[in-house]
């Protein structure tokens, strides 16, 4: 039997302590995102986050989209996740995965595919 672990409440100046994902209201409101699971938009949020890495690391393609590395292991691990699951979720995400064509741009990451995120708010 597992022990009951047990938390302290809250208090107004602990929240400054938490780093948060942001979740676009639209996923929820907008019409096109109503069958999206929640699993699909939490991972989007995951991927959007991913976004400022890559803005840091210059990972910008030719037309100025920024790009994300984030493999169905990430998604896995990330959200406690068989394999099959981590692959429907994110196809349900509307960040494109494409295959990597000039091999000396993902040099040194290990990567050998990205993703593209379409902004939702167009």
């Amino acid at each position: 039997m597992s022990a009951k672990i047990t938390f302290k409440y809250v208090h107004s100046d602990d929240i400054e302590r938490y780093s948060f994902y942001r979740i676009p209201k639209q996923l929820f409101t907008l019409e096109p995102f109503k069958g999206l699971s929640s699993d699909a938009k939490i991972l989007y949020a995951l991927m959007l986050d991913r976004v400022s890495l890559s803005l840091k690391n210059g990972w910008i393609d030719d037309d100025k989209r920024v790009y994300i590395y984030f493999s169905v292991e990430d998604v896995m691990e990330q959200l406690g996740c068989g394999k099959n699951k981590a692959i429907k979720m994110s196809e349900g995400t509307g960040c494109e995965n494409r295959n990597r064509i000039d091999p000396e741009a993902s040099a040194g990451t290990g990567q050998d595919q990205y993703h593209l995120c379409e902004d939702i708010l167009c």
